[in-house]
């Protein structure tokens, strides 16, 4: 059941069968990939480092012990066994009673690359006979190495690539020495890989004394391996280990026979600097994990096939909690070309200022170096250094990683020419360029990469056209070139790709029509060509791609008719083919596209009536139709579209009443049916949206009341009703909306006064009521309004006064009641509105004098008084107003001088002061304004008797 090398050894026998002795902490797994002999060279074969075992005292705490292993090549199945009573048969006397065990998976793939975080704990086992004693007893043949009745632990699992802990306890908190083996299954059917293997095993646990001391048991098979042994103290301690062992011991022996005791010493060593020191930095890349000047103990020897102990104990008798390693060193990598390559590259790419460059333009084995990846022979297969701060040009010498597969140099800031010579790599699947600065031409050379499935150079700054020959790359899968500047036709070669999956060519300035051939792709899932300079027709031919998940073509020069083949394309989600030149009617066929989420049509030439099949588009959540010459009635259809968040169909020829049906459309966020020619009342179902944000109806030829459910609407925060032929009063129930920005029901023919409940909209930015025929008193309660920017009430049947409420409102910046009944004087208190732009207060019936105050409104652009009965002086504080372009006091009964700080509006473009009763004569500075003739006034400029 086991590896051949277990035939023959007796149950008991601690030094056979894999178990697992090192480290212990599970991101420490990461490191354990392997040491790679750099200084000298080894044979072809080597012997593999197999079965090992550590016995060793189990505490509490943080001296559990904790035996941390690495699966490599692919899955592999293991019987992991944690036994303390069967030690007692072994003259053990402090056997561990009932041990208990715990697999942890710490991190995943090959080597492992990523840390799970938090770890996932796998299976808890108590007794072994509990739930796993018929498999045990199979894999055993029968006669397990556990003893029935015992409390031992055991799990049997089948495990992907990865690192993994085994970690062993007393139960109860119960201590005693225990040992942990961790043995492969093979032979069994449908289990493990052939080339699945276990590496790098470690353990944690407590140091005692005696019996109570750690034995660790490995073995090499087959041929001669060269091998590093580590028992470490002291390190622990930055690891949050309290009571770490000060002075490890390391002995290292072989035996020949059953018998435990029969050992032959190799080696001891007391501290890991006193001898080999110097080696095994080196073989560490000059960062081993031992500190300097460390009591930990350390040894490289080179072994013949046979089985080891290493046993670590403290020196002079003390006790603590130590780790013991034992690493293969493999076969030297120790430079050819692929290192140089790498060597070149990290020179040429400014390696000195990349973000990671672990190891990189050292003696480190290269697996070491951050962003590349070696397979089982020791050859460079991958290299990613992707968004990694990479500056300069691609060396040529890339070309020398002849074994590589996936080349990731993205999302950096490359520049120069791709180099031809990555065509030379004919094992690439992957290459990756994008978001780069890369320039110049797309090598025609690339389409050699036979093996290619991903091409990515989008991101760039590449020119010139696309090279023909990508057409050859048989297996190609993506082809991502969007975002460059690139010009000319699209290839029709590229139809060639019958393997393609995602074809990305927009954000280009390609030109000319779209290949028919094309439509040979019929693995295509994402087409995007939009934002190019394409003409001509959609290809009918598009329509054989039924595999076609996403259609984006928009942003082109396409003319003509959507093609009606395009309703074959049922699995399509997205198409988007606004802002070209298409005509003719919408076909009906689209509503075979039942999986459709956004049909994007605006910004076209389209003409024709609505196809009522879109209403069978039951997925869709958006549709823009808008910008076309569309015609005739909305189909109540629509109303079916429930899944449905934005609909565009605003500036068409659309006629007829609003369909009542679109008020199913529950999910709407936005309905914009502007600019149109719809006619009717507009249906009190709208009500019903209750997520709708923006209802946009304006220029329409809409009649009748607004309907009072529009309060309803508890979301909106754009209602534009205006320039229709509404009528009746405005709801009060529009105040209950509090989200509103903008009220827009201005150029209409509302009556009635303004309701009082506008005044709780807060959130108000923009009152727009113009040109209605509303009438009665301006609310105080707009006074409340603080966050508006625009109030415009003009050309209305207001009357009364102004409210001083008004001065409230500290953020407005325009403010309108010109044309209206109003009466009284101008309140003072609009001196607080310190950011209003314009001020039209004209044609009005307001009296009194004008406020001196108006003055302090220091970025007033626009002042109009006129058409009044304002009376007095002009206040020399309008002077102030140095920003004021037009300035209206015409028509009303003003008195006295104009006053000469007049003369300091430089900016003044137009002013007129006539039809009042001015005396005296003008400043001399007016001069300077423009389009006035102040002949009216029968005064003359000052200090000039000409009058001229």
């Amino acid at each position: 059941m086991f590896s051949n090398f277990f035939h023959g050894w007796l149950a008991f026998d601690p030094w056979r069968n894999l178990a697992t002795l090192a480290r212990g902490a599970a991101a420490m797994l990461l490191v354990l990939a392997g040491l790679r002999w750099i200084s000298q060279p080894t044979s072809a074969a080597e012997g593999k480092l197999v079965n090992l075992s550590t016995r060793a005292l189990v505490g509490t705490g943080e001296e559990v012990m904790i035996g941390g292993f690495i699966v490599q090549g692919g899955t592999r199945q293991v019987l992991i066994q944690a036994l303390g009573p069967e030690l007692a048969d072994r003259g053990i006397s402090n056997a561990l009673a009932d041990p208990v065990l715990t697999i942890i998976q710490t991190s995943e793939g090959e080597p492992p690359r990523t840390e799970l975080d938090p770890p996932i704990e796998l299976m808890v086992n108590d007794n072994w006979e509990d739930s796993q004693r018929q498999l045990v007893f199979a894999l055993w043949g029968g006669n397990p190495n556990l003893a029935e009745g015992s409390l031992s632990s055991a799990a049997v699992l089948s495990l992907e690539p990865g690192g993994y802990t085994a970690k062993v306890e007393g139960k109860d908190g119960s201590s005693g020495v225990a040992l942990v083996e961790v043995y492969e299954v093979v032979n069994l059917v449908g289990i493990g890989s052939p080339d699945g293997r276990l590496v790098n095993l470690s353990t944690r646990a407590l140091v005692g004394t005696g019996e109570e001391v750690m034995i660790g048991g490995f073995i090499i098979e087959d041929d001669p391996r060269q091998v590093l042994i580590q028992a470490l103290g002291p390190e622990l301690t930055d690891r949050g280990i309290s009571n770490a062992l000060v002075d490890p011991v390391l002995t290292v022996t072989n035996t020949t026979d059953r018998d435990p005791n029969n050992h032959t010493q190799i080696i001891v060593n007391d501290d890991w600097q006193d001898s080999q020191g110097r080696l095994i930095s080196d073989l560490w890349g000059g960062n081993p994990p031992l500190t300097e000047d460390s009591l930990s103990s350390a040894v490289v020897l080179a072994l013949d096939p046979g089985k080891y102990t290493a046993k670590v104990e403290g020196k002079n008798g003390t006790t603590g909690v130590a780790i013991v390693e034992v690493y293969g060193i493999e076969s030297p990598n120790s430079g050819g070309p692929e290192r140089e390559a790498l060597v070149r590259l990290y020179d040429a790419m400014d390696g000195a200022n990349w973000t990671r460059s672990d190891n990189w333009d050292t003696d480190a084995p290269l697996e070491r170096w951050y962003g590349v990846e070696l397979d089982d022979n020791g050859q460079v297969i991958e290299l990613d250094l992707s968004e990694n701060q990479l500056t300069g040009t691609i060396p040529a010498e890339i070309a020398n990683l002849a074994n590589l597969e996936v080349l990731s140099l993205d999302g950096n800031q490359l520049s120069g020419p791709i180099p031809t010579g990555i065509s030379n790599l004919a094992n690439l699947e992957e290459l990756w360029l994008d978001d780069n600065q890369l320039s110049g031409r797309i090598p025609p050379e690339l389409g050699n990469l036979a093996n290619l499935k991903v091409l990515s150079l989008d991101g760039n700054q590449l020119s010139g056209p696309i090279p023909a020959e990508i057409g050859n790359l048989a297996n190609l899968e993506e082809l991502w070139l969007y975002d460059n500047q690139l010009i000319g036709t699209i290839p029709k070669e590229l139809g060639n790709l019958a393997n393609l999956e995602r074809l990305s060519l927009d954000g280009n300035q390609l030109s000319g029509p779209i290949p028919t051939e094309l439509g040979n792709l019929t693995n295509l899932e994402r087409l995007w060509l939009y934002d190019n300079e394409l003409s001509g027709t959609i290809p009918k031919e598009l329509g054989r791609l039924t595999n076609l998940e996403i259609l984006s073509l928009r942003q082109n020069q396409l003319s003509g008719p959507i093609p009606e083949e395009l309703g074959q394309l049922t699995n399509l989600t997205g198409m988007w083919l606004y802002e070209n030149e298409l005509s003719g009617p919408i076909p009906g066929e689209i509503g075979n596209l039942t999986n459709l989420a956004t049909l994007n049509l605006h910004t076209n030439q389209l003409s024709g009536m609505i196809p009522a099949d879109i209403g069978k588009l039951t997925n869709l959540e958006v549709l823009s139709l808008d910008d076309n010459q569309l015609s005739g009635p909305i189909p109540g259809e629509l109303g079916q579209l429930t899944k449905l968040t934005g609909m565009w169909l605003y500036e068409n020829e659309l006629s007829g009443p609003i369909p009542a049906e679109l008020g199913n459309l529950a999910n709407l966020e936005y309905l914009g049916l502007f600019e149109n020619q719809l006619s009717g009342m507009i249906p009190k179902e709208i009500g019903n949206l209750a997520n709708l944000g923006a209802l946009w109806l304006f220029d329409n030829e809409l009649s009748g009341p607004i309907p009072p459910e529009i309060g309803n609407l508890a979301n909106l925060q754009f209602l534009g009703l205006n320039d229709n032929q509404l009528s009746g009063p405005i709801p009060g129930e529009l105040g209950n909306l509090e989200n509103l920005q903008l009220l827009g029901l201005h150029v209409n023919e509302l009556s009635g006064a303004i309701p009082t409940e506008l005044g709780s909209l807060a959130n108000l930015l923009y009152l727009v009521l113009h040109e209605n025929q509303l009438s009665g008193a301006i609310p105080t309660e707009l006074g409340k309004l603080t966050s508006l920017t625009n109030l415009t009430l003009q050309e209305n049947q207001l009357n009364g006064p102004i409210p001083e409420e008004i001065g409230s409102l500290a953020n407005l910046e325009v403010l309108r009641l010109d044309g209206n009944q109003l009466s009284g004087a101008i309140p003072a208190e609009l001196v607080n509105l310190e950011f209003l732009l314009l001020l039209n207060l004209s044609n009005n019936q307001l009296d009194g004098p004008i406020p001196a105050e108006l003055g302090s409104l220091s970025f007033l652009l626009y002042l109009d008084l006129h058409g009044n009965q304002l009376s007095g002086a002009i206040p020399a504080e309008l002077g102030n107003l140095i920003f004021l372009q037009y300035l209206g006091l015409n028509e009303n009964q003003l008195s006295g001088e104009i006053p000469e700080e007049m003369g300091k509006l430089i900016n003044l473009r137009f002013l007129s002061l006539d039809d009042n009763q001015l005396t005296g004569c003008i400043p001399s500075a007016l001069r300077i304004v423009a389009e006035n003739d102040f002949s009216e006034l029968g005064l003359s400029f000052c200090g000039d008797s000409s009058g001229s």
